[in-house]
């Protein structure tokens, strides 16, 4: 866990530093399975950490599990500049568990 705080603290940093030269620009952030998820929590990080709005982020996964519930899926949903674009196979089971 610790590890992955140190990750995203540098990611943080990274992400900050090419933002700042572009303050129009968007991100996009994406993964598959367990990574879709940490895409997703990632993708909500940096839309919701204060940055400029005029940046948006969009996050792709593929066979994610899903994540949270209703409620987290509608605060998910009222951030504005957050798009979220989660690719499944209608036959793959996986996906749907919770």
């Amino acid at each position: 866990m610790i590890g992955d705080l140190v990750l995203m603290q540098q990611l943080d940093t990274t992400v900050l530093d090419v933002l700042e030269l572009c303050p129009t620009c968007g991100l996009e952030v994406n993964g598959p399975s367990l990574g879709g998820a940490q895409a997703t929590l990632y993708g909500i990080h940096l839309a919701t950490t204060g940055l400029p709005k005029a940046n948006q982020f969009t996050v792709i996964t593929v066979r994610q599990l899903r994540r949270g519930d209703e409620e987290f899926m509608e605060a998910v949903n009222d951030i504005p500049n957050l798009a979220i674009w989660r690719m499944i196979h209608h036959k793959d089971i996986i996906p749907r568990f919770h």
